[in-house]
């Protein structure tokens, strides 16, 4: 989930539809790998059987750990830090633009408008105008758990 909301914040318009494509190709094809490895290693004596398939998925953990060493810092989220300057330049280098780029400015009030309206968003409200509570009833949690162990709505 967080990869292509992170995509989507970082990618360029043109190019934000294929790499969430890439994303998900990348789930499917680490599966089926996985899969196929699983099945060439069934019938290996002893703990092999399960430590090759765990050494090979290793590598490429290990990979995107250190990978995400280099990823810029989300701009939306500089900004809900207050560190706008920084929004900008970051967004300036991923899109190859200069800053003082109407584009990057408009996406920059965006991410800031994003912001305010969280910050400044009032109660929600039922039909009758009281306020809604979040707290569900201790019989209403009761209920959930219920359906949630049985499988019942």
């Amino acid at each position: 989930m967080l990869c292509p909301l992170y995509i989507s914040e970082m990618a360029s318009p043109e190019t934000r539809g294929s790499l969430v494509s890439l994303e998900q190709f990348s789930i499917v094809l680490g599966v089926v790998l996985g899969f196929w490895t699983g099945f060439a290693t069934r019938s290996l004596e002893g703990a092999s059987a399960w430590r090759i398939p765990l050494g090979i998925q290793i590598g490429p953990g290990i990979l995107l750990t250190v990978g995400i060493l280099w990823l810029p810092p989300s701009p939306r989220h500089l900004v809900l830090q207050g560190r706008e300057a920084l929004a900008l330049q970051t967004l300036a280098q991923l899109r190859d633009r200069d800053e003082g780029d109407p584009l990057l400015q408009v996406r920059l009030r965006i991410f800031c408008l994003s912001y305010l309206n969280r910050t400044t968003a009032r109660a929600p409200r039922d039909a009758c105008g009281g306020e809604i509570s979040n707290r569900a009833s201790k019989w209403q949690r009761k209920r959930l758990v219920k359906s949630l162990q049985t499988g019942s709505n």
